[in-house]
């Protein structure tokens, strides 16, 4: 722990503290991130160099959100690896840095670990098992493992439409990504009010087709809605569900312009009817945001109100936030159309753009259509976040 001195024929020792150089050690190496319900296993390997002297061995890991800044209040310390980080926000994205520290200095903070989200109803189980013992060597293998809890299947994205034309023999195609399921259920309904898309509710209504993840229209779908809702299972049970957008069938035998001629023996008719439909517009206006509190971390919440024609069906928002000194950004996505308010939190200090994008799929093709607060846009590119306020969150 140091060097000694000799004087007047006395053997003094030199203390070393941490001023005094070589105190600081070298972080730990971070290892593998687990998720659980509204926590995480963290796992880490030992520093090559701890220091020149060590009073402790004390490692600390803590949390931090997709903006790069420490989750406030979720950190945990100990002396041997795997340690769990609990307190965290189910559905929220995390990473992790361990630090260690032999009490007189403590180390830089490691790399990040792998990105984890915690989910409901997982349990994250740590197992040590001591390998055989010599007389100078214990081996010590560590192993984290998951176990699946009822409800842990669920979807990474909510079921969408593939292709979605509106006209009679048209087929529908949707897709989806299911987590940790091992099986799913499929039912189409035709229904003259289809529910807001998402998973707050279920499609209902006449079934017409069990399974499958397309479904052709026919004559006996014209004016009606065609919707899907999807569920996923795993061995320990069901898991949730996610339900499309309705589409409007309508029948292709009705053409744009009309033509009826009616003859007799001494007069001929003829009459044109023209039929035209009105252009796509999906439009997002009255966008607003604030900072609930002027202490960073902070939280923005923001609101919009978007409105479409009768020939748009709505799919989904696009919400963010961007920070105007170095454009770095926090988004969300909202499947449901009555749904016109986000919150962002642990906001760290800055000025802040809310922002909101709203899409929808044209009736008339089933291609895309983006607003810009003023109309539409094609989905090959030019589609921006309509922003109209700013937050500020201070320190």
């Amino acid at each position: 722990m140091g060097s000694a001195r000799r004087l007047g024929g006395l053997i003094m020792p030199i203390i070393l503290s941490a001023a005094s150089g070589g105190m600081q050690p070298d972080p730990p190496t971070i290892g593998i991130a687990s998720a659980g319900d509204t926590a995480a296993s963290v796992s880490f390997i030992a520093p090559v160099y701890k220091g020149k002297a060590q009073v402790s061995d004390t490692y600390t890991v803590r949390a931090y959100n997709s903006l790069g800044t420490i989750a406030t209040g979720q950190t945990k310390s100990g002396s041997t690896s795997p340690l769990e980080i609990t307190g965290l926000t189910n559905g929220t994205v995390y990473t992790f840095r361990a630090e260690y520290s032999n009490g007189y200095a403590t180390s830089s903070a490691s790399a990040a670990s792998n990105t984890v989200t915690p989910i409901p109803g997982t349990t994250t189980t740590t197992t040590t098992t001591p390998a055989p013992t010599t007389t100078t060597t214990t081996t010590t293998t560590t192993t984290t493992t998951t176990t699946p809890a009822p409800g842990v299947a669920y979807f990474s994205n909510p079921v969408f439409w593939v292709s979605a034309p509106t006209t009679v023999g048209g087929t529908l195609t949707l897709s989806y990504t299911a987590v940790n399921a091992a099986s799913t259920l499929i039912y189409w309904y035709r229904t003259s009010s289809p529910v807001a898309s998402g998973g707050s509710n279920t499609a209902s209504g006449t079934l017409v087709q069990n399974g499958g993840t397309s479904y052709t229209t026919s004559a006996a779908d014209v004016g009606s809605y065609i919707q899907a809702t999807v569920y996923v299972y795993n061995s320990a049970g069901a898991g949730n569900y996610s339900t499309t957008t309705g589409i409007f069938i309508v029948n292709t035998t009705t053409p744009s312009t009309t033509t009826t001629t009616t003859t007799t023996t001494t007069t001929t008719t003829t009459t044109t009817t023209t039929t035209t439909l009105a252009p796509a517009t999906l439009t997002t206006s009255s966008v607003y945001s604030y900072a609930s509190d002027s202490t960073a971390p902070g939280t923005i919440e923001g609101s919009w109100t978007t409105s479409m024609s009768s020939s748009v069906n709505f799919s989904w928002h696009n919400v963010r936030i961007r920070n105007t000194s170095n454009n770095a950004t926090a988004t969300q996505t909202i499947f449901n159309l009555n749904t016109q308010t986000a919150t962002f939190t642990s906001v760290v200090r800055g000025s802040f753009k809310f922002g909101v994008q709203s899409v929808g799929t044209r009736q008339s093709s089933g291609t895309y259509i983006y607003s810009t607060g003023t109309g539409d846009c094609p989905s090959s590119g030019g589609c921006v976040y309509r922003e109209e306020s700013t937050a500020t969150v201070i320190s």
